[in-house]
């Protein structure tokens, strides 16, 4: 990744997360930081993206950490304002792309009654959330993306997911869950165009062992189409 032109749209604090909040094997406390490289054009569907983002954690608290000002020859338009924020336990909806929704068979009415709901929950502000269902703007297959580029499958090719590997791989896709999302906020100058789902590897897969520095290391970073 080249750190000069990275940006750091947000860090997170684990302690300020709701003690009942489902961290997914999270820890209770540190902090992560999201960087991305906008220079890059990448969308992470292929594996040759790697390296044009990165998620840091450290398990020092807020106060023992220290501000620093933006690295020189930054764009100014990559030099985002600050923005207080706090979290707020919301119950989310899998989009209306997703089979399970699409299963139900509702009218034009219905969907439209049920995207407003799925919106609602986040009170006309951006979208930015931890955990819970994504809300992707174009096809909701991030966690089937993930788990093929994870193994070296080019997703941005339309034949993809017709390699017989993406059939044996597809059962894995249950094995990805949303760790961030990040959408376009007026406040902070931060336009996406289109909202940002770094994706994790979830609790199964923790629980063989696998560190959280090796989880982010390992996990594609996909920009919702």
């Amino acid at each position: 990744m080249e750190r000069r032109s990275a940006r750091l749209p947000l860090p997170i604090g684990f302690g300020e997360i709701h003690a009942d909040c489902d961290r997914h094997g999270l820890p209770a406390l540190g902090i992560l930081y999201f960087f991305y490289n906008p220079e890059s054009g990448t969308w992470g569907f292929d594996p040759r993206d790697r390296g044009s983002w990165q998620v840091f954690y450290t398990d020092k608290l807020p106060e023992e950490c220290s501000e620093r000002a933006a690295p020189k020859g930054l764009h100014e338009r990559n030099v985002y304002r600050k923005k207080a924020v706090a979290f707020h336990a919301i119950e989310t909806y899998p989009d209306w792309q997703d089979h399970r929704v699409a299963s139900l068979g509702m009218t034009d009415s219905q969907s439209d009654e049920y995207d407003e709901l799925c919106r609602a929950v986040f009170r006309g502000c951006p979208a930015h959330q931890l955990f819970g269902h994504p809300s992707p703007v174009q096809g909701n297959d991030m966690d089937l993306e993930c788990q093929l580029v994870a193994n070296g499958l080019n997703c941005g090719d339309p034949s993809c997911f017709t390699d017989l590997r993406a059939v044996e791989l597809e059962a894995g896709r249950s094995d990805w869950t949303l760790l961030f999302q990040l959408d376009t906020d007026d406040d902070t100058g931060i336009d996406v165009g289109r909202r940002w789902h770094p994706l994790l590897l979830d609790q199964e897969e923790r629980s063989r062992g696998r560190t959280l520095s090796r989880l982010l290391d390992d996990s594609p970073v996909f920009l919702s189409r």
